[in-house]
């Protein structure tokens, strides 16, 4: 597939019809309708046998023709080559949102521009985190204030403070370029069963503009401005694949 056929497919996919220039109100753009349109989840990572890939091939197939979602090793080294194809200068990184574990929990994207360096994020299940420029102040977005912070032992740290409670932490990464190899390399480690909860147990998230609808421990809830508004077992067979299609927009039996 040509890159001009990949562009243009995979920007529809997102809803933007025209191809966008290389400034941070577009990076901004690409990451709010990314966020909002392909969603958080590891219906994929329960399956016996589950091979990682992240090839621009695989998760082409994967989010634009058959309108899946992922986890972040997967949504955001899409969203970097969708960047990357699109003539951004970027590289991946990775973090944690656990202190003391790998600093390869976590991997998004940096995007150089001319006025400076830039954190795109499309991946974090925790909750949906705006494109924050490094050395910039905090930005209100997605149902709260973010800012980040580097640390005397070069650790940046994000921290978000909802409309009602205290500051939390989310993550800490270095801006130390991480390689496709050592991407994968992680991605087969969180994917490994019994390694991590992502192979043992369901998990959905899909961001809305007035806040997120998740499946998780078996709980389907709904969020708006960082409060639950409903909350209820997901349930299991034909009542969870419905929640899936209808709130989540996924086909587990791989219709369209």
């Amino acid at each position: 597939m040509t890159d001009g056929a990949y562009i243009k497919a995979y920007l529809a996919r997102i809803g933007i019809q025209e191809r966008p220039d290389l400034s941070p109100e577009s990076l901004r753009l690409l990451q709010r309708k990314h966020l909002f349109s392909v969603v958080f989840e590891n219906l994929e990572l329960l399956e016996p046998g589950f091979v990682p890939d992240l090839s621009r091939d695989h998760l082409y197939d994967k989010f634009v023709s058959r309108r899946r979602g992922g986890i972040c090793y997967e949504l955001n080294t899409s969203f970097y080559q969708l960047l990357r194809a699109l003539g951004f200068s970027a590289v991946q990184i990775s973090g944690r949102s656990v202190p003391g574990t790998p600093m390869t929990g976590h991997v998004f994207t940096l995007v150089h521009l001319p006025d400076g360096d830039y954190t795109a994020d499309v991946g974090f299940g925790n909750c949906a985190v705006p494109v924050m420029k490094l050395g910039g102040g905090p930005v209100r977005d997605y149902g709260g204030e973010f800012r980040l912070e580097e640390g005397e032992d070069g650790l940046i740290r994000l921290y978000r403070k909802p409309p009602a409670g205290d500051e939390d932490f989310q993550y800490e990464f270095l801006l130390t370029p991480r390689t496709p190899e050592e991407c994968l390399d992680a991605f087969r480690t969180t994917a490994a069963p019994g390694n991590t909860f992502f192979s043992e147990r369901l998990i959905c998230c899909r961001y809305t503009p007035e806040g997120k609808m998740s499946i998780r421990r078996g709980i389907f809830s709904a969020e708006e401005n960082g409060r639950v508004i409903s909350s209820r077992p997901a349930g299991t067979g034909e009542e969870l694949n419905r929640i899936l299609r209808e709130d989540f927009g996924i086909r587990p039996d791989g219709g369209s």
